[in-house]
């Protein structure tokens, strides 16, 4: 079933509604699941991106736990939010690599390295979609040409969304070259539970004990070290408390690298993300390396849904992803993708209110 509105059982809602024009008069489509808890996730075909997630509290009042924008255009004019990112998440050193002795230049969108894909990377992209009905669950496909941004292979992506009845939103991303290329998505959902205008308040756990650190420019030195004090969540820790311990080292906030050194490619519980206000959860699980904790540092009194002003530190970003410039970084996982092979990639964000 292709672009049509329906009902799935008692338990599950699917519907599409308009959304919004881009600045180049394509028309984009917001399409919404439902389980019979009430939880709601909707999503656009533009950037594949996760626009909303509504989500009761401890008293049972419904809230979007995601920042966003009311229409197309906000999502048009701020690149990465809440979308889904790639060819390469993250940053590429010099925006450049090496495969088989050949080398392959990339755009250059933060000069002079490259960040989460180019100019022309993902989630500037209208994607074909596709609803599962019997599971709940929208699937997202598009490709990347030969050379797009720079990078080698004709890639076919899939990213699927699934609302599932134990209240877990399934993100599996899965992906075929036809040469050999490096990969590496996520997506940059920026979650806020509760009603503050700052996530400083919120708990996050987070099951790392190495990072990798990074120069002036947040590129990877190539050294894996143990996790220093400041990025330390191993235990439940507000998240203003280590911002403000990076701002005390010059830094605006956090952006920086977790690595979880059990990793084995398994789906694994990996952290907590807690708004004691509200009493709302996330429990998040991934089969990746690593997770970018990223706390909105550039945001400056951005416009974002239902006329609310988003001011520094309004979200949180967890990246759940390989490590940044994983391509020139040989001691870092492996980001290779052999002609012909699969790529997979899953992430469970499972929200709860405390009940």
């Amino acid at each position: 079933m292709i672009g049509k509105s329906a009902s799935t059982d008692k338990n599950t809602v699917i519907s599409e509604t308009p959304f919004g024009t881009t600045r180049g008069g394509t028309a984009a489509t917001l399409i919404s699941l439902k389980n019979k808890f009430g939880l709601t996730a909707q999503f656009s075909d533009y950037g594949a991106t996760w626009v909303s997630m509504i989500v009761p509290d401890a008293s049972g009042n419904r809230s979007d736990v995601l920042l966003g924008f009311d229409d197309v255009k906000g999502y048009e004019a701020h690149p990465f939010f809440s979308s889904v990112i790639g060819r390469y998440a993250n940053r590429i050193s010099g925006a450049k690599f090496s495969l088989e002795g050949a080398q392959y230049q990339l755009d250059q969108n933060e000069p002079p390295n490259q960040l989460h894909g180019g100019f022309e990377n993902l989630s500037t992209r209208f994607w074909q979609w596709q609803l599962d009905e019997a599971h709940n669950l929208i699937r997202f496909k598009c490709e990347s040409a030969d050379g797009e941004s720079g990078y080698p292979g004709k890639l076919k992506l899939e990213v699927s969304y699934q609302l599932t009845q134990l209240n877990e939103l399934i993100v599996h991303y899965t992906a075929t070259s036809d040469k050999l290329t490096h990969i590496n998505l996520t997506n940059h959902a920026y979650f806020n539970l509760g009603d503050s205008t700052t996530i400083s308040t919120h708990e996050l756990e987070i099951a790392a004990d190495l990072y990798t650190p990074v120069n002036q420019m947040l590129i990877p030195t190539g050294q894996i070290k143990p996790i220093p004090v400041s990025l330390d969540f191993r235990k439940p820790v507000t998240i203003g408390a280590k911002i403000q311990a990076r701002k005390a080292m010059g830094e605006t906030g956090l952006d920086h690298n977790l690595v979880f050194s059990d990793w084995n490619g398994k789906l694994m519980p990996r952290g907590r993300l807690t708004d004691p206000g509200s009493g709302r959860t996330i429990l998040l699980k991934t089969t990746e390396p690593g997770v970018q904790i990223y706390t909105a540092n550039h945001f400056r009194n951005i416009s974002g849904k239902h006329n609310r002003v988003y001011p520094q530190h309004a979200g949180v970003c967890l990246e759940t992803q390989h490590y940044p410039d994983s391509p020139n970084q040989p001691d870092f996982p492996s980001t290779r993708l052999m002609a012909g092979e699969l790529f997979n990639s899953t992430t469970v964000f499972q929200f709860g209110n405390g009940k």
